[in-house]
Formats: C-alpha cells, sequence, structure tokens
C-alpha cells in the first residue's frame, strides 16, 4: 500500500507526493519578506508550533486566537513576528494587530507595557514612565 504524502507543517494530504506543503502552509511559507531571501526552517517550525489540530488553524503565540490566512485585511491575519525585533532567528505567529503592536518592543516589553496598560485601564493605575525606555525602539 502507497504511504500517503502529508504537509509537514498541518499534516494536511498533500496533492503531490513529492510536494512538502499543503497549498495552504505553502502560501503563507511563500509570502514576500521585504528584507530579502529568508530562513525557511524558522518559519516552518514557528507554523508547526502554532498549529491547532483540534481547530485546524493557526493560533497566535501571544492569545492564542484563531488567525486567518486569507484576508490580510482582517486584524487576525496570521503574520511572523521576531521575539527580538529585526534579529535573525526565533518566529513566532502571531495576529497582524499584535505583530503591530509589538513591532519595535522585545516580548519583556511588550507584557510590561500591555499589562499596565491594562491595570491603568481596570482601576487608574499610573503608568510608570521607566517602561518607555525601549531597547529595540528605532523609529
Amino acid at each position: 500500500m502507497p504511504t500517503i504524502a502529508k504537509c509537514v507543517v498541518c499534516d494536511a494530504v498533500l496533492r503531490h507526493s513529492l510536494a512538502k506543503y499543503c497549498t495552504r502552509c505553502g502560501n503563507i511559507l511563500g509570502k514576500v519578506e521585504s528584507r530579502g531571501k529568508v530562513d525557511i526552517a524558522p518559519r516552518v517550525k514557528a507554523l508547526r508550533d502554532s498549529w491547532d489540530k483540534e481547530s485546524e488553524s493557526f493560533r497566535c503565540h501571544y492569545c492564542g486566537i484563531q488567525l486567518v490566512d486569507n484576508n490580510p485585511r482582517d486584524p487576525r491575519y496570521i503574520t511572523f513576528d521576531h521575539l527580538t525585533p529585526r534579529k535573525e532567528g526565533e518566529l513566532v505567529i502571531t495576529a497582524a494587530i499584535i505583530k503591530d503592536m509589538k513591532s519595535d518592543l522585545s516580548v519583556d516589553e511588550f507584557e510590561t507595557i500591555v499589562n499596565q496598560l491594562a491595570k491603568h485601564f481596570e482601576d487608574g493605575s499610573e503608568v510608570e514612565e521607566k517602561i518607555f525606555k525601549l531597547k529595540h525602539y528605532k523609529r
């Protein structure tokens, strides 16, 4: 009995036995990168890590919401994010809106700012000025 070829990311059955990725995963991996040629391995790992087999969808690394891959105008549109801005290496999958908010922040800086803002919105707590001394902010 012949083996069935499956996508290395999501385990979807492939149309062609020599393919590595299903159409959906291939399209996500094939997105044009503005910084030139990219290493595909970290992208594949990020996709695998975010794949939720039960819902057959990708989930945001930061908040767990189900992402969409067919509408770039949706704030839940799937994007790749460097854990450390502008540093090659570990990537995660996130919603476009969250990537926009985190783009120039490390994970720790992002969490600190989001937590202090949430506390401020909840009970009026003062936001500490020192949290805006950001290592990677380059605008």
